[in-house]
Formats: structure tokens, C-alpha cells, sequence
């Protein structure tokens, strides 16, 4: 008997039908060009952000190595956006196109069904994000500033790190496509709410209460943004004082991630998508 046909006979019937949801998912995902075309933008888009010349201010002539990390992994800004409109794709298209039905009879339990297509987007956005540090780390070589390559690569330990929180910042914003995408039943509720969230409700929100004390904190996609950062990175100075750490940022994001997915979960199990 081979090692998989062992591990298969031992797998209870849930693993099984989980383990053959992730592999329609995942193939489904090869087949669509559009997954191939969301993740070439999503590797590019660091790019472009660092030879765009908007962090400028972080690209001095001998940067700290927390500020040149950091730089790098700020740009996976627009790769966590590519991931998240991935994950209102993946879910909400099964809504438009009227797909619920059929997957519903593949896949009787409807959290084998969600089980599947979370964990198949999450290796869309790992990917995504892993590309989208290599073509940026690529992209301060090829343009000269040999000054931050170095800085970034003196320290591969706090490089790694960086780059993990990064990874898990892009897995959350797609985890939120997929949350919104079924709480709204539909693609463009997937892609807009959390696009307007995080580009007008949250900046008009720091601006009306301040950013200091705990609402450094309670702003999920302000948190995203400082998770990807360094500790001791000079966009992690709030001013008056206040100074947030990625490790805690990230904490909180996860949580609202967490809270959001859940309550997606809740909302999809009891839904009729027949």
C-alpha cells in the first residue's frame, strides 16, 4: 500500500471531502486566466509603487536597515489589494454566475465547500506576495539604488520576518474579499467595501478622532499597513508620543479578519443558493 492510499484510508469522510474541495478549488483557479493576470499585476504593482518614487522619503542616501526593509515590504500594498479582489473573485463569481447550486451538490457540507476555496486563495495570495518582494527587491537593483539593496540585505533574519508579516497581511485582505464577497452575495460587494473601507471610512475615521491612545489600533487596514513595516521604522511614529509595533498591528488585523470571516461563515451557512 502506498503512503498516499494509506493516508487516505485513515482520513476521515469530512478530511476527504475538504481535501477534494481544495483540488476542485485549486485547479478551477489554474484553469481561469484571470488568476494568472491578478497575479502578474500583483508581483509588478510593488514594482511600479518603488520606482514610482512615492517613498522617496524612506530612500535616503544611508537609510537605517529598519527603514530600507521596510520600504521593500510596503509595497506589497498593491499586492494585498490584487489578493483581495482574488478572493471577491473566487467566492463571488460563484453568486453570479449562479454556481452555488452545483458546487452545493459536489460538496453537501457548505463548510468542506468554503473550507476548499479558502485555503485554495490562500495559496494565491502566498504566491502573489512572494513575487511581489522578489520583482521589488529586483526593481531597486535595476534602478540604481544599490544603497537600499544593501541595507536590505545586511539583516536576512528581520528580511524573513518582514516578509512573512507581509504574507499574512495579503492572506487577510483576501480572506476579507472572500468575507465580503459573500456577505454581499456578489462580486463588486467584494471588491468595493473593502476598497471603500480602507481608502475613505478609515482615513476620514483617523481624521476625525486622532490617531493616538487605542485608535492607533482599531483600524484594521490602518493595521495591515503597519504590520508590513520594521520595528523602529519612522512610518510606525505616530507623533505625540505614540508608537505602534508591527508584531501588535498585525495582532489586530488578524482579528478583524478573524471576526469578519466568521461572520461570513455564519452568514453562508444559512443561506439559500440554490
Amino acid at each position: 500500500m502506498t503512503t498516499i492510499a494509506a493516508r487516505r484510508r485513515f482520513e476521515t469522510r469530512p478530511q476527504r471531502a475538504r481535501r477534494r474541495s481544495l483540488t476542485f478549488e485549486v485547479s478551477r483557479a489554474r484553469s481561469l486566466r484571470s488568476t494568472w493576470v491578478l497575479l502578474v499585476l500583483g508581483a509588478v504593482a510593488g514594482a511600479t509603487t518603488l520606482v514610482s518614487g512615492s517613498l522617496a522619503d524612506l530612500t535616503q542616501v544611508e537609510p537605517s536597515p529598519a527603514d530600507a526593509i521596510s520600504v521593500l515590504t510596503s509595497a506589497t500594498s498593491g499586492a494585498s489589494v490584487v489578493c483581495g479582489i482574488f478572493g471577491a473573485l473566487s467566492a463571488g463569481h460563484e453568486y453570479r454566475y449562479g454556481l452555488f447550486g452545483l458546487s452545493a451538490t459536489l460538496f453537501p457540507r457548505r463548510s468542506d465547500l468554503l473550507v476548499g476555496k479558502v485555503l485554495g486563495a490562500m495559496a494565491f495570495a502566498v504566491l502573489t506576495c512572494s513575487a511581489a518582494l522578489v520583482v521589488g527587491l529586483g526593481a531597486l537593483w535595476l534602478t540604481g539604488k544599490d544603497h537600499l539593496v544593501s541595507a536590505i540585505t545586511s539583516e536576512p533574519g528581520t528580511v524573513l520576518l518582514a516578509s512573512g508579516r507581509s504574507i499574512m497581511v495579503c492572506i487577510g485582505y483576501l480572506l476579507i474579499g472572500i468575507a465580503a464577497a459573500v456577505m454581499c452575495r456578489g462580486v463588486l460587494g467584494g471588491v468595493v467595501v473593502p476598497l471603500g473601507m480602507a481608502n475613505i471610512v478609515e482615513p476620514v475615521l483617523a481624521l476625525v478622532v486622532g490617531r493616538g491612545g487605542l485608535w492607533g489600533y482599531v483600524l484594521p487596514f490602518q493595521d495591515a499597513r503597519r504590520a508590513v513595516l520594521v520595528e523602529g521604522a519612522t512610518l510606525l511614529d505616530l507623533g505625540d508620543g505614540v508608537v505602534v509595533t508591527p508584531s501588535a498591528s498585525l495582532a489586530c488585523f488578524a482579528f478583524a479578519v478573524a471576526v469578519t470571516l466568521s461572520a461570513a461563515w455564519a452568514s453562508f451557512i444559512r443561506q439559500d443558493v440554490t
